[in-house]
């Protein structure tokens, strides 16, 4: 709904793991430590490597795709114009959020205290 601010910025999280992934009722929440969550109320993707499809999931998906990142640090983060979110791991996976609802918030991403919604 709003894509990403212009001049986004993640790459100081590379390097951080990703430490838990909580399924709720309507979203997915995937926590890097305790300063750097994403929280996911629409479609992401997973793409086990650079040249491979997208795996599409959903809050409601209960693929085991994403359990296989737990572990795994950032060693890449792209933001596109789109709004799209793509974070690279350490093991080739790709993590991809985005910006699909026209009408509502599609992902939310918390560093300390600080939103950004997407």
């Amino acid at each position: 709904m709003y894509g990403l601010p212009k001049g986004f910025d993640g790459s100081s999280f590379v390097g951080e793991s990703l430490s838990s992934i909580m399924y709720t009722e309507n979203n997915l929440s995937f926590a890097f430590g305790d300063d750097f969550t994403i929280t996911s109320d629409t479609t992401i993707a997973v793409r086990e490597q650079h040249d491979s499809e997208d795996e599409y999931l959903d809050y409601s998906s209960k693929s085991a795709t994403i359990l296989f990142l737990i572990g795994h640090k950032i060693v890449s983060i792209n933001a596109e114009s789109d709004g799209t979110l793509n974070l690279t791991f350490d093991d080739g996976k790709q993590l991809r959020f985005f910006d699909d609802l026209p009408q509502y918030e599609s992902y939310h991403i918390r560093i300390k205290d600080n939103e950004i919604h997407v």
